[in-house]
Parts: structure tokens; C-alpha cells; sequence
């Protein structure tokens, strides 16, 4: 979800978007890997406690990232936002207007699926970390 929200590239150090990323990016399997890399790889990011959302929606996603540190990639940032917003729109529309109706107190979190939960949770940190500077 937060992978919608975009800053300035990353530096070589590491990525913007996520603190442990030189740690993880080894267990990054590339978009055409089999289901069984990508499903083993969904598994690790759960066990590490990633803050990347784009991570938590795909496991390939630092892959074709304009912000991956590693530089492999030279897809346009713009691009790969625009298919990011056209997977991940309905996603992402949804979540907004949770997110407005839960700040207006019409929403109780037994009202939410698991998905729309996790979803509103990720959405609503980084409008929390956004809000901090």
C-alpha cells in the first residue's frame, strides 16, 4: 500500500522505504521466479517485520523498483508507479475510503476483513509517518 507513496530515490546505502532492505534484498526472487520461490520468500518478509509496503503486496517488488538501491533496473520511476497504482488501484481506493470512514468513527475493526485490516494498518502508518515530517 505504502508503495503508492513515493519519495526521492534512495541511496546507495540502503533503501528509503525499507531499513533492513540490504539484509532482505538477497531473499528478493525476481518476478518470473517459480510460485514456490516467491510464496518462500512472502514467508521470510513476514518472519522479518518489513515497513516497505510494496514488499508486503509483492514479494518481487524491489525488482523494477525506481527506488532499489541496487540500481539493476532503469525502468522509469513514473512507469512503474502508473502499473503499481493499475494492479493495486481498487486496493488502494478501498483503503482510502476506510481509512476516512475509520477517522470519522464509522468503523469498528470487527467491521473489516483481515485484508481490509491489514491494509488500513499499513495505509495508516504511513500517513503517520508522513504527518511527522
Amino acid at each position: 500500500m505504502a508503495a503508492l507513496f513515493r519519495k526521492s530515490s534512495a541511496d546507495s546505502q540502503g533503501c528509503q522505504w525499507e531499513p533492513q532492505w540490504s539484509e532482505i534484498y538477497p531473499h528478493i526472487p525476481k518476478p518470473d521466479a517459480p510460485d514456490a520461490d516467491k510464496t518462500e520468500a512472502e514467508e521470510y518478509l513476514a518472519t522479518v517485520g518489513i515497513q516497505c509496503s510494496k514488499l508486503a503486496m509483492n514479494p518481487t517488488s524491489c525488482h523494477g523498483c525506481p527506488d532499489n538501491p541496487a540500481g539493476k533496473e532503469k525502468q522509469d520511476a513514473q512507469e512503474h508507479d502508473k502499473r503499481l497504482i493499475e494492479d493495486h488501484g481498487y486496493e488502494l481506493q478501498l483503503t482510502q475510503r476506510l481509512y476516512t470512514a475509520s477517522r470519522l468513527g464509522l468503523l469498528t475493526d470487527w467491521n473489516l476483513t483481515e485484508e481490509e485490516f491489514q491494509n488500513l494498518a499499513v495505509f495508516q502508518a504511513e500517513v503517520q509517518k508522513r504527518s511527522r515530517g
